[in-house]
């Protein structure tokens, strides 16, 4: 039995499915779909207040979808989808590549708040607050006093929809 390989259209097909996966997580960061996170209202009044600053504080862009943010997405939608498409099962539908996406998204998020930042840049503690979480045992990093946010945004709903 011989088997032969068109190794060029192999490649092509590759490429061409590795194009369109892109495409697919980049339309997650876009103007046609909206992503949001369903967490309790108090934990949704912190993350706000942590993301966009207060007077009192300054922001720490946690939820902010950089090159980092975008790469995480597509190596997800690559992971899950990637195979099928490549033995021709066809495309996924923008909602569940989305799906896909988002949920890789919030897990970045959550690794954010685990590292300070992480990829990204936070403002540091206040002298004043460093001190009261010290003296108070609370976590030290940035963000994580009780870790309820982080604990809330670990297990939040994604939801994925055309904006």
């Amino acid at each position: 039995m011989n088997l032969a390989i068109n190794a060029n259209a192999a490649t092509a097909q590759m490429r061409a499915v590795e194009k369109r996966l892109k495409t697919i997580a980049r339309e997650l960061d876009g103007k046609r779909w909206t992503t949001t996170i369903a967490i309790p209202a108090a934990q949704e009044r912190k993350l706000s207040w942590f993301n966009e600053g207060t007077k009192r504080q300054p922001a720490r862009p946690i939820l902010t979808v950089n090159k980092v943010a975008r790469g995480v997405m597509v190596t997800a939608v690559r992971e899950r989808f990637g195979a099928q498409m490549r033995e021709g099962a066809g495309e996924p539908s923008m909602l569940a590549a989305l799906t896909v996406g988002a949920y890789a998204l919030r897990r970045l998020w959550v690794q954010r708040f685990e590292a300070s930042g992480g990829d990204i840049t936070l403002a540091p503690l206040s002298i004043s607050w460093a001190r009261t979480k010290r003296r108070r045992n609370l976590d030290p990093r940035i963000g994580r006093a009780t870790g309820a946010l982080a604990a809330a945004m670990a297990r939040g709903q994604m939801i994925t929809r055309k904006a």
